[in-house]
């Protein structure tokens, strides 16, 4: 009986090697995770009906955990802004200050959480349905929801309308 020679030291094993990565990428799962996976909810600016860019500085903050989430813009129409993980209520302040002093508001967005899964080889998100939104009314007027669902989309969630010079 006729044996095979050895291989020799250093060759051969790298088609080896290869051949076994390449049966390991073949046999794992070829669904693509998704890599921006940030869920944040977009403010529009309004007044009387159409869209306003608020022309004096602009600072968003998170109250309860002392965050600054827009620091001083200025000529902004919309701000994104990220959403809590698990809470029922995001109270946010908007502070703007302009030539003729400052003035805040808070907002409050009532929301419900539902845990999202793409599949099962990805981590879980979460996602989030709007159920209420009110404000107090130093500079807003009111606030009106636009898109309930806060997902991936990058749709408009809320309408923030401002009170005129006249009012």
């Amino acid at each position: 009986m006729r044996q095979l020679a050895p291989l020799p030291h250093g060759r051969g094993w790298g088609w080896v090697f290869l051949c076994l990565l390449i049966f390991n990428m073949a046999s794992c799962d070829t669904f693509n995770c998704l890599l921006d996976t940030k869920v944040e909810c977009q403010y529009g600016f309004y007044s009387e009906g159409s869209s306003i860019a608020v022309s004096d500085t602009l600072t968003v903050t998170a109250l309860g955990i002392d965050s600054v989430l827009v620091n001083r813009q200025v000529n902004k129409s919309s701000v994104t802004l990220p959403v809590s993980y698990y809470g029922d209520v995001d109270s946010l302040e908007f502070k703007i200050k302009g030539p003729d002093g400052e003035a805040r508001d808070t907002v409050y967005m009532v929301k419900r959480n539902i845990g999202h899964i793409e599949d099962v080889s990805c981590p879980a998100h979460m996602w989030h349905t709007i159920t209420q939104v009110y404000s107090t009314h130093h500079l807003i007027d009111s606030v009106y929801i636009n898109n309930a669902d806060i997902n991936y989309d990058t749709q408009e969630n809320l309408q923030i309308y401002f009170r005129t010079a006249e009012e």
